[in-house]
């Protein structure tokens, strides 16, 4: 189980990116912030990692999630549940791919190529 670590806008936007740089398809992007002191509360172990998407500026925000039990889960879980949920829709998670490829955020060259072909790019 991993997460990413975000402290301002400009670090969400970047784990936006690399995750939806990472689909097949344009799709709505769920996410859920929490407060760090619900991974300390519930005595989870974070292990800086590398993430694994197009996006380098959101690899360097990744975290593993270590010494997992079932209990540390359902913690985790029910933080989870009373904290911030949303959904950014589909089009937006567009422009924003689109944005991020337009700044440099984001290089072409490392999106899978179906993703590559929605975003028109050659």
């Amino acid at each position: 189980m991993s997460l990413y670590r975000v402290d301002d806008e400009d670090e969400f936007e970047s784990v936006v990116i690399g995750l939806a740089s990472s689909r097949d398809n344009f799709a709505n992007l769920d996410y859920a912030l929490l407060d760090e002191s619900a991974i300390h509360s519930a005595a989870i172990t974070l292990v800086k990692t590398a993430g694994n998407t197009p996006c380098d500026k959101a690899n360097m925000l990744h975290y593993d999630l270590q010494e997992l039990t079932v209990d540390k889960v359902v913690e985790l879980a029910q933080s989870i549940s009373v904290g911030y949920m949303d959904r950014m829709p589909k089009k937006e998670v567009e422009n924003r791919l689109r944005k991020a490829m337009e700044s440099g955020l984001l290089d072409p060259s490392r999106v899978n190529d179906s993703m590559r072909k929605k975003l028109t790019i050659v």
